[in-house]
């Protein structure tokens, strides 16, 4: 991992290049020094130039069929050349399963669905709602199209270039039915038919092609850098060894979203000896968008929530057909850039300080369908600006003095061991949902003084917050749009009820526009309290991550506030505001980031554009003992402070965007 390659810079750029064999006189205008001049007004340390694109063509002199036939010049040769006179770092992009040129020369390599069609175009795929016309197939990497395209073009410019590293775009692992992944399953004997079976046959196929092709560039060079780029995978371990670091695709204006980005950073800060970037891009909207451009505000949040969370940042831009850099992009890249670079010293070599975790539940299930659950509870205590972590079962608990279990955490005798151990030493935990039974979801694993009775039969319910009223919350049964698992209390207190609506809602029997009102209270609890254990028996989390309803929030608010007493950290922002404290490893000084913007829907797209600056924002931070001094860097202004019973306070007089304070 990190430890064995050279350290990630802060300031890169991911220059994608897919353009079509109808586009002519390709890179005819490729000029070295118009091309390093751009970088140079984007401040940009580190570039990802590309050796093939999605339309399946390659813009090197390939001994492959796979050269653009358009194409005018070495484009990625003369690229690499000029980068490395300039000492800009330049690994090398090819796409894997995305490639035009091969599915429809090939159609029997694409991905075939259960039911024996080929994968894609999809435009029910959150990516590809806001494209027209064609998009890519995916194609099957157990399918001869890894030996005879994926492979040569990797050894090709492995050997040609020898580039600095490799960026593997489409890579996810993926379900399929075509006649070789048939008959991998008849040799491990596995079901075609079965869906369990069907994901153990993808991995199996996507661990033959991380093999192959990172053993060609590391037998080639060791010290290259290689990310093979796909859905984020939290807690999956035996894909990490061949990975030299890992990129957070997340542009929030397509459908990541603002809040994507921070959740997982969260978690990779944590993978010991592995450096993380975030990527995000100059487009308004998503890839490729030609003649798009985010405005500069945005960006330059952007790259400062990266920064706060011990992240390097990657900005996406798509070149001209022609081969020529956009300037108006790299002025708009170099303003966000140039923020970075002047706080540069006060953001290398950080760790993040957190005493709550969330443990996830895409870890723990080494799959994304659960993205949501986590999501949400990040979503909550980002908007409270609480400091925390993301976590996986295998990681230490007893920095933390409270855990999230959102929505899905099933227990297995390791984790409960783990969490038992967590409680004794004092503890606390929330959960929701299904989150403390076993994995057979027969009966808790962790004693939340209640006894599991299955899942509700309710299709929606409504909770009376009856002891946790105030704070936000009212006196009325409010709606949560899901039901929950029924339980019967043993010796916890009932903190909140549970209403059931008068039936529940089919084609033939409805009332309203939505759901049927509530009628009476359920037989189950809502929330309940048993020490510093409470459950909460509703999803919370997906459904705040899906609706967004302040109730929600308050609830788990008032819930927090029973169990985590005294935070590590207070300050009085709007949840629009964002905070996360970080240490400097070298100097064990501390470097507080506050960040405020708030995104807005323009369109379909949600934008940022008015910085709205804060003012007199009380601070307050637990300490063991007196700072020497508190400063506002890099503008090395000072701050009066008090030190008193184990709090540091202060005020940040004006907070416009961003502020880092430093604490020596």
């Amino acid at each position: 991992m990190t430890a064995n390659f050279p350290k990630l810079r802060f300031r890169q750029v991911h220059l994608d290049f897919h353009t079509s064999e109808y586009c002519e006189d390709v890179g005819a205008e490729f000029n070295e020094e118009q091309f390093i001049k751009a970088l140079e007004i984007g401040r940009v340390n580190s570039i990802t130039v590309f050796a093939t694109c999605h339309h399946g063509w390659a813009y090197y002199p390939t001994k492959t069929d796979m050269a653009h036939p358009n194409l005018k010049t070495d484009l990625l040769g003369r690229m690499l050349k000029a980068g490395k006179k300039a000492k800009i770092n330049m690994p090398v992009y090819i796409t894997v399963r995305w490639n035009d040129k091969a599915s429809r020369e090939h159609p029997e390599w694409v991905i075939r669905n259960v039911d024996g069609s080929m994968m894609g175009p999809d435009h029910s795929h959150p990516q590809n709602t806001k494209t027209t016309g064609p998009t890519w197939y995916m194609l099957c990497l157990n399918s001869p199209y890894l030996e005879k395209i994926v492979v040569p073009i990797t050894k090709e410019i492995s050997e040609l270039y020898n580039p600095s590293g490799f960026f593997f775009d489409i890579t996810n692992e993926h379900e399929c039915t075509c006649d070789w992944c048939q008959q991998t399953m008849q040799e491990h004997g596995l079901d075609p038919l079965n869906k369990e079976d069907r994901v153990e046959c993808s991995r199996i196929v996507y661990k033959n092609y991380l093999k192959r092709v990172t053993d060609i560039v590391w037998s080639n060079n060791p010290k290259a850098t290689i990310y093979h780029n796909g859905k984020d995978k939290m807690g999956r371990y035996d894909l990490y060894p061949y990975w030299s670091h890992h990129e957070i695709e997340s542009l929030p204006t397509s459908h990541w979203g603002y809040n994507y980005f921070p959740t997982f950073a969260r978690y990779f800060t944590n993978v010991p000896d592995f450096d993380f970037l975030g990527q995000t891009g100059k487009f308004h909207s998503l890839w490729g968008e030609i003649g798009g451009f985010k405005n500069p505000t945005a960006l330059k949040y952007e790259v400062a929530q990266m920064i706060s969370l011990g992240s390097r940042c990657l900005v996406g831009d798509q070149l001209d057909p022609r081969g020529k850099m956009n300037d108006d992009t790299y002025k708009i890249i170099g303003e966000a850039y140039e923020y970075v670079e002047q706080r540069e010293s006060w953001i290398e070599n950080t760790t993040m300080v957190a005493d709550v975790a969330i443990l996830s539940a895409t870890a723990l299930h080494g799959d994304n369908d659960f993205i949501t659950s986590d999501l949400g509870a990040s979503s909550m205590l980002l908007q409270e600006q609480i400091l925390f972590k993301i976590i996986d079962q295998t990681m230490d608990f007893s920095q933390y003095r409270l855990l999230i279990l959102p929505d899905e955490i099933l227990i297995d005798h390791t984790l409960k061991s783990k969490l038992e151990n967590f409680i004794q030493q004092g503890g606390a935990l929330i959960l929701t949902n299904n989150s403390g039974l076993n994995w057979e979801e027969d009966s808790f694993a962790i004693d939340c003084g209640l006894t599991y009775k299955g899942r509700s039969h309710n299709d929606i319910e409504y909770i009376e917050a009856h002891q946790l009223s105030g704070d936000g919350l009212i006196k009325s049964p409010f709606l949560v749009y899901e039901s929950g698992i029924a339980t019967e209390v043993t010796d916890a207190k009932i903190l909140a009820n549970t209403w059931s609506p008068e039936f529940n809602r089919t084609v033939g029997k409805f009332c309203g526009h939505r759901n049927t009102p509530y009628d009476r209270l359920s037989d189950h609890p809502s929330v309940v309290k048993k020490g510093k254990i409470i459950h909460i028996a509703q999803p919370l989390f997906r459904i705040y991550e899906k609706m967004g309803m302040k109730l929600h929030r308050d609830l788990f608010s008032n819930c927090l506030k029973l169990v985590y007493t005294d935070p590590l950290l207070e300050v009085d922002l709007k949840s629009a505001g964002r905070a996360s404290l970080m240490r400097q490893t070298h100097n064990n000084h501390l470097v507080l980031h506050l960040l405020y913007a708030s995104p807005i829907m323009r369109g379909e797209i949600e934008v940022i554009e008015d910085i709205v600056p804060l003012y007199d924002i009380n601070v307050s931070l637990q300490m063991d003992q007196s700072p020497n001094k508190v400063t506002c860097v890099p503008e090395d202004q000072p701050i009066n402070f008090k030190y008193e019973s184990g709090h540091l306070t202060f005020v940040v007089d004006k907070l416009d965007m961003h502020k880092m304070i430093e604490i020596s």
